[in-house]
């Protein structure tokens, strides 16, 4: 069977890019013809441009738009390391469609021939951003005949605008198939009337240890605490730096920002390295959701804190599944046992749902 994804495959973040590629992963090694649908609109191409001058400091002025890009312009070209380590991972892992979509318009009246069409996963139906109200991952595109289905869909916010209801319970109703990632969704999704929802697993879990454990870089054998922090978070500092203290360990920080109190700072590793230093870590300190689930899958040990911004249900939710709770540390030698089990029969109901949706 060809199949075609579509996600947020390409925005530089590594949980969009890893859930991208490790879907795409899984259903080739069913033996289906698999492409990544290469969509990229306006507001999903404008990461690490150069010379944009966008910002309440310049207005209309062209003076000022000058000096705001010659002084943005040193910190721009050194952060395009980072961009240069996700352009090589996507080249590597990621097997895209030959034509680049620049808008839904441009994707509907010339879409990629295909016998299913899978939207997912990640935040593609978060409508505090612009994908969740964009036609295109709802697959308002896809043409009459072929399997529509989301897999792992996420809302990631806790409620949903009333102005934004509409187009996602037009756009939800119509898949032939529906599957998310919270169980926060599935009850918002409910709530509009939606039936036979389907709660599956992140995408990465789809994906056997062994294989992130190859996919990752080189190894880190110094003994470190890993902080993914998106906030510059008191409460990630503060029990980074106990842990480090209390058991002797450095602080490596994979985090964009400053992070004096890291002994070490990787702010331009690429998605393999992600994978590397949360696989060779000792223990993690995030507010990441896919840093958690990592640290679930290589057995590490970790701690998360919450975000500032309304999005905890993502990461709250996941550790619900496995009878964990935010604001605690959670050592994987006391609950791995318990974890994998119930990660065996989660994967399975999701392996399930994936058959479900191939079969038609």
């Amino acid at each position: 069977m060809k199949i075609s994804t579509i996600t947020c495959h390409d925005v530089y973040n590594y949980g969009a890019s890893l859930q991208a590629y490790a879907l795409m992963h899984y259903l080739e090694g069913l033996g289906h013809q698999v492409e990544i649908i290469d969509y990229k609109p306006d507001y999903l191409s404008g990461h690490y441009q150069l010379l944009a001058a966008e910002s309440p400091l310049v207005g209309s002025s062209r003076i000022k738009a000058v000096l705001y890009v010659l002084v943005k312009l040193p910190g721009r070209l050194l952060s395009r390391r980072r961009k240069w380590a996700f352009d090589r991972f996507r080249d590597s892992h990621l097997k895209l469609t030959a034509k680049r979509y620049s808008s839904f318009d441009d994707l509907r009246n010339n879409p990629p021939q295909a016998d299913c069409f899978i939207a997912g996963s990640d935040q593609i139906w978060n409508t505090l951003r612009p994908n969740g109200k964009d036609p295109a991952f709802y697959l308002m595109f896809a043409p009459e005949g072929a399997i529509r289905a989301s897999y792992a869909a996420s809302i990631a916010a806790d409620v949903v605008a009333d102005g934004d209801l509409p187009l996602m319970r037009e756009g939800v109703s119509a898949l032939d198939h529906v599957s998310v990632r919270e169980s926060t969704a599935a009850e918002l999704l409910a709530r509009m009337g939606i039936g036979n929802i389907t709660h599956v697993l992140d995408p990465v879990f789809l994906v056997s240890e062994d294989s992130w454990r190859k996919i990752g870089a080189d190894r880190h054998d110094d003994g470190y605490v890993l902080v993914y922090d998106f906030d510059a978070s008191d409460e990630v500092r503060r029990i980074a730096t106990e842990l480090a203290g209390a058991r002797g360990l450095s602080i490596y920080s994979i985090s964009q920002g400053r992070y004096d109190y890291a002994d070490r700072k990787f702010p331009h590793a690429g998605p393999a390295e992600f994978v590397s230093l949360i696989r060779d870590a000792q223990v993690v300190v995030t507010n990441s959701y896919h840093a958690i689930v990592f640290s679930l899958i290589f057995g590490v040990d970790f701690y998360t804190a919450g975000r500032t911004e309304n999005i905890n249900s993502r990461m709250s939710d996941l550790l619900a599944q496995f009878g964990l709770e935010m604001g605690s540390l959670i050592d994987m030698c006391e609950t791995k046992e318990r974890i994998s089990a119930i990660l065996e029969a989660r994967l399975l109901k999701s392996e399930q749902y994936l058959s479900e949706v191939l079969a038609g």
